[in-house]
């Protein structure tokens, strides 16, 4: 990933990119990697965050909320202050008068899974014999197996866009162009769900609208599917 540029817009609704930013983006970070080329892209793209005058963090008790604690203003240096901002917050809930109690065996830490672009091919003989689906690739650009997108899902992961965080399936070249489909496959026979309800990233987001040749909702009965010279004949 590079970049990103960061600029004040007046706009909630402007995600828009420019070549003159990109541009600005690739001179900047070839000063520290030469070998960087435009032609590396895979996509750009643009985020909104909310900021407040000023340079610093509002980290704050709400007034009219009991024990809600507002966290606003954290703009770039957020990523490194995370640990004081989360103490910070946790000093703030005590002096609210909430009680707190340090768990003796909560582990900071996440158990590694196995991934296969990490392994030896004799490793991943091991795990195609222990599960096939090791073996069975679904993402080839980040080289993802079946089985660690079952697992993805299995933890609670049932976007593709959580799917995609937690396995980096999606992330390569082609962004999705292979996989998409394999991972909603995989997460409608684990979940239950109908092709038409898996999501890119939760409600409002859904990839399929219906099966082929099932009639759209609300339709009236016996009519047939309506094409384009019906609708005036654009393309």
């Amino acid at each position: 990933m590079v970049g990103p540029t960061a600029e004040e817009t007046e706009d909630k609704g402007d995600f828009s990119t420019t070549p003159e930013n990109l541009k600005r983006v690739f001179e900047l970070a070839s000063r520290m990697v030469p070998a960087i080329s435009l032609r590396s892209i895979i996509t750009s793209f643009a985020g909104l965050r909310p900021t407040l005058p000023g340079d610093d963090f509002y980290i704050e008790a709400s007034r009219s909320v009991p024990r809600f604690i507002q966290v606003a203003g954290v703009q770039s240096p957020g990523l490194t202050a995370s640990p004081a901002i989360a103490e910070r917050v946790k000093d703030i809930l005590a002096a609210e008068g909430l009680t707190l109690t340090e768990r003796p065996d909560w582990k900071p830490g996440l158990p590694r899974s196995e991934r296969i672009r990490d392994r030896s091919a004799w490793d991943l003989d091991r795990l195609a014999a222990q599960d096939p689906a090791y073996a069975h690739v679904v993402c080839r650009c980040e080289c993802v197996s079946e089985a660690e997108v079952v697992e993805a899902i299995r933890k609670g992961h049932h976007t593709l866009d959580g799917i995609k965080y937690y396995t980096r399936a999606g992330m390569g070249r082609c962004q999705g162009g292979f996989c998409t489909y394999r991972i909603m496959r995989l997460i409608a026979r684990e979940t239950g769900m109908d092709l038409t309800e898996v999501t890119k990233s939760g409600p409002g987001s859904e990839l399929l609208v219906r099966k082929l040749g099932a009639p759209e909702q609300g339709a009236a009965q016996g009519g047939g599917p309506r094409d384009n010279a019906s609708r005036g004949g654009q393309p």
